[in-house]
């Protein structure tokens, strides 16, 4: 019996770990280029001065979150300008969704700085995020913004067709009235456990203690 009972603790314990485990990783993405192959530059500017119409250019895509999780880290193929007069640093950030438009910044920007590259771009990771929290089935934009009066980068795109919204002036969103593609991006995150977790853990807790307890009477 008391064999019996030490089973029971042991598959309680390994139940309880599986109830605490928490999935981490990517919660949306819109590559389709295997790891580590160069991708084409074929993009839209991220960009504000003299080096783009209208003097200022900002970008965003939606994505939709798949669950509650806190987004961690951002990864976006971008490309600086190869003339060296102008930054290469951009305002990264997610929004809420306002009727199918960028709405509020969610925690903070951060900067990325993607390398001078004129035929190709690379994947730039902005890592060390926090305070982002994402909710199941809701819809969210990954805005980046020009954070200076010279800056010029590109966002590349792939074969995807897309949805986006841009920006001439950083705060006032349109929809591109001719067809886009999907820019490549991807969010990664830590789950946030639902509050049933927790309940299943303290009642898990509660029966393997018993159990424990009733064993060691016997």
């Amino acid at each position: 019996m008391r064999r019996f009972s030490n089973r029971v603790f042991t598959f309680g314990v390994f139940w309880l770990l599986g109830c605490g485990a928490l999935r981490a990783g990517v919660i949306y993405s819109t590559f389709d280029n295997p790891p580590g192959t160069a991708f084409t530059r074929v993009d839209f500017y991220v960009a504000q001065g003299a080096s783009v119409p209208g003097g200022y250019s900002g970008l965003a895509s939606p994505f939709t979150s798949g669950g509650e999780f806190d987004v961690t880290q951002i990864d976006a193929v971008l490309g600086g300008a190869a003339n060296p007069v102008y930054t290469k640093t951009v305002d990264v950030g997610i929004y809420t969704d306002a009727g199918g438009l960028p709405g509020a910044l969610i925690g903070s920007m951060y900067q990325a700085t993607p390398p001078q590259n004129f035929i190709n771009a690379d994947v730039v990771a902005i890592s060390g995020i926090t305070g982002v929290p994402l909710h199941s089935g809701q819809t969210y934009w990954l805005v980046i913004l020009p954070d200076s009066t010279s800056t010029n980068v590109n966002w590349v795109y792939g074969a995807g067709s897309g949805v986006q919204a841009r920006t001439t002036d950083g705060s006032t969103w349109f929809h591109p009235t001719a067809s886009v593609n999907s820019t490549y991006f991807d969010v990664v995150g830590t789950e946030v456990p639902e509050p049933g977790t927790f309940t299943l853990l303290g009642l898990g807790s509660t029966v393997v203690a018993l159990l424990r307890r009733r064993a060691a009477i016997r």
